[in-house]
């Protein structure tokens, strides 16, 4: 798997659709942006897009801003990568064949951690001052930002995206996780992918963070964190619904509004679904990927009703995500 290296925008980035965006880029491609004179005492922000192929808003949002922006006028260097070209072709996360993109940033010798450990080098060559990770979501969820460490400098920079705040150690082989090592490093939870609104909060984001944030340390204060604690993993040959069927005939039959659930407190004994006699439990795997599923939810009776309070996060109703990677994650409030 091939990196390309620019150091300029292609002709008609700002404006070529992303079905066509395989006539700009061939692969995954890390573009060098000087910017200004007066922009080169300033070490560069790191900005990804399209780890995920489905996930829009971030390539979306720079067309935006660079339609409004000429690169040669900004105040600090930018280094864009932009990821999975393929699957962004293809409308996709990934394709079957290929790693998934967020997912190859630990250690490993698949094309795919090859690939991360050779756009990791760069960065840290070029002395990056911060990392920020763009994505969507596949169900209803507020805007939020993510960190992989608790520090002030990494959650002030978080709250200027968000009030919400999710600190997470799993999955640890996303690219925030690694860029934490280098630098103060975000996930960005955009929305639904492609959305106007989420685009322009976004835009407003990175003009803030590029215009006129200053990343100095920061003090400690009180922040809106969650912390997650398990991810909910079903089997590849797993069948589902979201009909709230107690007779269906698939697995597991959730909620109809199971995404909405999102960032709200279920107490125990909240009922979110049907389990089919003789299918097994789903799993919940915590931070040191240890099954816990039996401390989150009881399964007596064909129900699924939670034996504590949580709060879930990234529940989807879309089910080759859940297949694939992850039903959702639930959260605790943390303590800061």
């Amino acid at each position: 798997m091939k990196l390309t290296y620019l150091d300029e925008l292609p002709e008609n980035f700002s404006t070529i659709a992303l079905k066509e965006i395989g006539s700009l880029f061939q692969g995954p491609t890390l573009i060098s942006l000087r910017g200004s004179e007066k922009a080169q005492d300033k070490k560069p922000l790191f900005l990804s897009t399209l780890l995920h192929g489905n996930e829009t808003t971030g390539f979306l949002a720079l067309q935006e801003f660079f339609r409004e922006i000429p690169p040669e006028t900004l105040p600090r260097p930018l280094i864009l990568f932009i990821g999975n070209i393929k699957a962004a072709i293809q409308g996709v996360r990934h394709l079957e064949d290929e790693e998934d993109f967020n997912r190859v940033w630990d250690s490993g010798m698949t094309p795919g951690h090859l690939l991360a450990r050779e756009v990791m080098e760069y960065a840290q060559k070029n002395n990056i001052e911060a990392s920020i990770d763009i994505h969507n979501n596949t169900g209803k969820n507020p805007y939020y930002a993510c960190v992989n460490r608790t520090t002030p400098e990494f959650l002030h920079f978080a709250s200027q995206f968000s009030d919400p705040i999710i600190y997470f150690t799993e999955p640890h082989e996303v690219l925030s996780n690694a860029f934490a090592n280098l630098c103060p490093s975000l996930t960005l939870e955009c929305g639904l992918p492609g959305k106007k609104e989420g685009i322009d909060y976004l835009l407003h984001f990175l003009k803030k963070i590029i215009f006129n944030y200053d990343f100095c340390p920061r003090e400690d204060r009180d922040y809106n964190i969650f912390h997650t604690v398990g991810r909910i993993k079903l089997r590849a040959n797993s069948t589902l619904d979201f009909q709230f069927n107690s007779n269906s005939s698939n697995d597991y039959s959730f909620l109809q509004n199971f995404d909405e659930m999102n960032f709200t407190s279920l107490p125990p004994q909240t009922l979110i679904g049907y389990k089919r006699e003789g299918s097994p439990d789903f799993c919940v795997l915590d931070n040191r990927d240890k099954v816990v599923t039996h401390e989150f939810f009881d399964f007596s009776g064909g129900e699924i009703k939670t034996r504590k309070e949580v709060i879930p996060s990234m529940f989807t109703q879309l089910i080759p995500v859940a297949l694939s990677d992850s039903l959702g994650y639930l959260m605790v409030k943390y303590a800061n």
